[in-house]
């Protein structure tokens, strides 16, 4: 793709974190993580993490996957909102 073409291309949608409120007592922050912009899911602890401990977060993630996925809806479904 020629830098004429990549121009001509809509810049991708960013949607960031947004942090709820200010840190509690104990230092911990929340922040709602938009997934779709009908889906938020909100994070809490206390950030900025190390490196080492977003690495050990994203893993437990993964294991935590199986339980916390389901399949997608069929897109008839999504459509008329259920899901």
């Amino acid at each position: 793709m020629t830098p004429a073409e990549k121009k001509d291309e809509p810049a991708p949608r960013k949607r960031a974190a947004k942090q709820v409120g200010p840190p509690t007592a104990d230092g911990t922050l929340s922040y709602l993580v938009p997934i779709t912009p009908s889906i938020h899911v909100t994070l809490e602890g206390p950030f900025p993490l190390t490196e080492d401990h977003w690495r050990q977060f994203m893993a437990v993630l993964n294991a935590m996957k199986p339980g916390m996925v389901g399949q997608s809806p069929a897109p008839a479904q999504e459509a008329a909102g259920g899901g």
